[in-house]
């Protein structure tokens, strides 16, 4: 079901039932309460524009993490990718967030992406904790170590993330799932 506080859609679609609702009832009452019946449904789709504006969901919060992190490791801004990352951070490759930065400077020194927009996502939320699977079409930079075999790659990564004491989301572990849909992980990099 549709949550009306991730999408003033809901709210903007009844507003226009009852749009069509409050049309025919003036018809039969008096002038002066036509008008105010008109006052249902415009408060009904300020209200979801109101709620969608104002109040922002863990869905939208981790989405919009996620799309920082891109943003971040795009620009090669490790510094601001490392802002996101857990305290708590270990994978499989990456014992701890440090061993991440530091394997993520190495990293952008030798390999430039030019842009990775995102084909597809999932993102699973339960209690405190998520998971999201995004696949990025990836464009490396013609003069990168890893575009001397191809200058674009599909890159499938699943994010774990873990909600803070003050709200906040923040990545807990990430894995390397495949690459140009074939199974991969950190250590095959």
């Amino acid at each position: 079901m549709t949550n009306i506080l991730e999408t003033p859609w809901l709210l903007l679609s009844i507003s226009l039932m009852v749009l069509v609702v409050v049309a025919v009832i003036r018809q039969s009452v008096a002038p002066k309460y036509g008008r105010l019946l008109l006052l249902i449904p415009l408060l009904l789709g300020a209200g979801g524009v109101l709620l969608d504006y104002f109040i922002e969901t863990d869905f939208e919060k981790i989405n919009t993490l996620l799309k920082d992190a891109r943003n971040y490791a795009v620009a090669e801004d490790v510094d601001r990718l490392a802002a996101v990352v857990s305290p708590q951070y270990s994978d499989r490759a990456h014992r701890s967030k440090r061993q991440l930065v530091s394997f993520l400077r190495s990293f952008f020194s030798g390999t430039k992406i030019s842009k990775a927009p995102c084909r597809s996502k999932t993102i699973l939320i339960t209690g405190d904790t998520a998971t999201a699977d995004m696949l990025y079409r990836v464009h490396l930079e013609p003069d990168s170590s890893y575009s001397q075999a191809a200058s674009m790659y599909f890159v499938k990564v699943r994010f774990h993330l873990a909600k803070t004491d003050g709200g906040r989301w923040l990545l807990t572990t990430t894995e390397l799932v495949e690459v140009n849909f074939q199974p991969f992980g950190w250590g095959d990099l």
